[in-house]
């Protein structure tokens, strides 16, 4: 079964990602995962300060655990992962979720988020000329006018 491990380090210790890395490939190699694919990875600000952090950088790599085992130990296997990674003081956040139903991941950063095109805000007109009020005016009168003529003709009063 495939999984995906996605997780977060202060932007602080970005000199020690290597390190960090190695000892999270050691975490699921141990508990029977294999790495699979590419990885994707990101700096960010976070939406909120995590352990004193403001900024951060997100890391997600999948791995499988062999069918067997999955069926057997598929749980035990990632608890004893994420246990490993609660004890881990350099990742601030992480999730381990099933792969299948995920897209794939792209290498590198996803191509940055466009902005939603607002439709121009158009300014309130604050007076309109007194010449368009009445036409305006005229023109509803008569319309309510001819309205009332309909009923009549319809109602035959």
């Amino acid at each position: 079964m495939q999984y995906e491990l996605c997780y977060l380090v202060a932007e602080s210790k970005e000199s020690e990602m290597d390190k960090i890395k190695e000892n999270i490939a050691k975490i699921v190699e141990k508990e029977g995962g294999k790495w699979q694919g590419i990885e994707w990875r990101d700096k960010r600000k976070m939406a909120y300060k995590i352990k004193g952090q403001t900024r951060g950088i997100y890391i997600a790599r999948r791995f499988e655990i062999p069918e067997k085992d999955a069926e057997e130990y598929g749980s035990e296997t990632i608890q004893g992962i994420s246990k490993q990674m609660k004890l881990n003081s350099d990742i601030l956040r992480f999730i381990i979720t099933k792969a299948d139903e995920l897209p794939e991941l792209k290498n590198g950063p996803e191509a940055p988020r466009e902005k939603a095109a607002r439709p121009k805000e158009r300014r309130p007109e604050l007076k309109k000329p007194e010449k368009k009020r009445t036409e305006e005016k005229a023109a509803d009168g008569k319309k309510a006018k001819s309205i009332d003529e309909k009923l009549e003709e319809i109602l035959n009063i």
